[in-house]
């Protein structure tokens, strides 16, 4: 796997600019009760989550987590990290996607 640390440019840009214009979309999202809405997911599921992201907080994230029924899932918090762990704490993602969820 490819280190986001070495990712080019104006990839991350693109990330960026992908972000702003899914925002309508986002805010459809934002009014969803994924609790009631999706109470059951067949499939592991791995919530990674930057302890300062404020699109979608720790605490609803941890709700959604402890509400949820899967056959396995994983909560994983980045202290350093907001919305995108996967760019601010790239090492520990890309070491948790390797060593944890693919194995």
């Amino acid at each position: 796997m490819r280190s986001m640390m070495h990712t080019p440019f104006w990839e991350k840009v693109n990330i960026i600019r992908g972000m702003q214009i899914s925002s309508p979309l986002l805010r459809h999202l934002a009014e969803i009760d994924l609790i009631a809405k999706v109470p059951v997911i067949h499939i592991p599921i791995y919530i990674i989550q930057g302890l300062h992201d404020y699109q979608t907080t720790l605490q609803q994230a941890m709700a959604y987590y402890e509400h949820v029924e899967a056959p396995e899932k994983t909560f994983y918090t980045f202290e350093l990290s907001a919305h995108m762990p996967f760019i601010e704490e790239a090492e520990r993602f890309e070491r948790i996607i390797e060593q944890d969820i693919l194995n």
